[in-house]
């Protein structure tokens, strides 16, 4: 699996479970073989002492009397005889496993023909061990010969010597052609696929309940909301879910704190500027009466913006509904008529948005174009994906991206410098949050020599 698969809760599960039945396969394995070989280690002690004693008997007979003895020893299971049982069955071949080096086995009558093994190469499996096994205990000059016998029974043929002649005794069984050994090992190869899979399932079983309580963290747009904890299938995944709701109840309570903190120094401190606007305009000499309007003006606008904020984050104040493209150009006149540097290239987009909420928007993003960046400032709106794209350039350095993450969050100032010019940190933090509610994204926008940002407006 690659890295994405494994670094997921259902890959690394799935892995897990592939190792497991990867080891589970391996040990029956080892079980079915230390099982079987003491099964062919007695087959192999039967039918050595059998061929043994047949093998005596026939040597203790009259050589006349040999034939009718082997056909009184031969049965349904064993058949004796002076030539292989069923020879044109038991493929002869000059070149089966065993045989010297010319193809023949030399007996005390003369050279003999091997009889070749039809289950493959040497080395197949227990029954090639029992070959073997019978050879060492039969002695070198013993042929050990196993194949197909008639109806599709194994035959284990062994070439004997009595008195200088070959006698051939095949022992047969009632086992179908596929191997003992074969028949259970695919067997134990479905097994070990059908315990994978239920494995396999079980995983995903367990991990499904965790993906979709992750998607639905995930969707969560802020303010964040608590989840449901029941019905989530184990104690874990509940107590999960529970941690999570207090984090956010931590949070909320602590975003109702700023909100009530900056909407009551706000309300509080709009009656004293007021007076000291009065005072300033009425009391002072014209100098100290017009650098005090000034300062208070700064300190207005950080009440607005403290003002403005709140009512973003509880959705309220955004104003009534009017033509976008009618509201934008009410800001840049504005702008315009206070001989500030800023053009603008507006297309007629006419559906209906909140007029204060654009407002906001588009003017926070030309006070700071004109606060930090260099004049002339662009604001341009056209019609983008279905929605309309806004965008505000001008010919300053720009922020990087990392930068331009850090002062979306509120009372964040790039510049220290300018915090006595009524800038407190929440002119893009306002942005931010006005196109994030909309539904539409913020980005910087780079253009040749311009730098700026954009926001997606998606049409209600």
């Amino acid at each position: 699996m690659g890295n994405a698969a494994t670094g997921t809760l259902v890959g690394r599960l799935t892995a897990g479970v592939a190792l497991v039945g990867a080891l589970a396969f391996l040990t029956q394995a080892l079980v079915l073989h230390f099982w079987l070989s003491p099964l062919f280690d007695e087959l192999g002690n039967e039918t050595a002492a059998h061929a043994t004693t047949i093998a005596t008997a026939l040597a203790a007979a009259a050589p006349a009397d040999r034939s009718a003895l082997a056909r009184r020893l031969s049965d349904e299971r064993v058949q004796v005889g002076i030539t292989p049982p069923w020879g044109p069955t038991l493929n002869l071949d000059e070149h089966g496993p065993g045989s010297p080096e010319d193809g023949h086995r030399n007996g005390p009558d003369g050279p003999q023909p091997a009889v070749s093994s039809l289950m493959g190469s040497p080395g197949n499996g227990p029954l090639e061990g029992l070959q073997r096994e019978l050879q060492r205990r039969l002695g070198s000059d013993a042929v050990v010969r196993h194949g197909p016998g008639p109806a599709g029974m194994r035959t284990l043929l062994v070439g004997l010597s009595v008195d200088g002649q070959r006698w051939w005794i095949s022992f047969s069984n009632q086992l179908p052609r596929p191997a003992l050994f074969e028949t259970l090992l695919a067997w134990l190869g479905v097994l070990s696929a059908l315990v994978f899979v239920a494995l396999l399932l079980s995983a995903r079983y367990v991990a499904r309940p965790i993906q979709r309580l992750a998607d639905e963290i995930a969707s969560q747009r802020a303010p964040l909301k608590p989840i449901a904890e029941h019905g989530r299938g184990s104690d874990e995944l509940r107590s999960l879910a529970a941690s999570f709701n207090s984090l956010v109840r931590v949070v909320e309570a602590g975003r109702q704190t700023r909100q009530n903190l900056l909407a009551g120094l706000s309300h509080d401190l709009r009656t004293p500027l007021a007076r000291l606007r009065l005072r300033a305009e009425t009391q002072c000499e014209p100098a100290v009466g017009d650098a005090l309007i000034a300062d208070l003006g700064s300190l207005e606008r950080i009440v607005d913006q403290f003002l403005a904020y709140v009512q973003l984050e509880r959705a309220e104040g955004v104003g009534r509904d009017a033509p976008l493209a009618r509201t934008v150009e009410d800001v840049v006149r504005r702008h315009v008529e206070h001989g500030e540097p800023v053009e603008a290239q507006i297309a007629p987009l006419d559906w209906l948005m909140p007029d204060l909420a654009v407002q906001r928007l588009v003017g926070n993003l030309v006070d700071n174009a004109l606060a930090y960046g260099r004049a002339p400032v662009r604001v341009e709106l056209v019609e983008h994906e279905g929605g309309a794209l806004l965008r505000v350039l001008d010919h300053g350095h720009g922020m990087s991206a990392t930068e331009f993450e850090l002062a979306q969050q509120p009372f964040v100032r790039l510049s220290p410098a300018r915090s006595g010019e009524g800038h407190c940190g929440l002119g893009l933090a306002i942005v931010a949050e006005i196109v994030r509610q909309w539904g539409g994204e913020l980005r910087l926008a780079p253009s040749g020599a311009t730098t700026g940002i954009e926001a997606t407006i998606p049409r209600r």
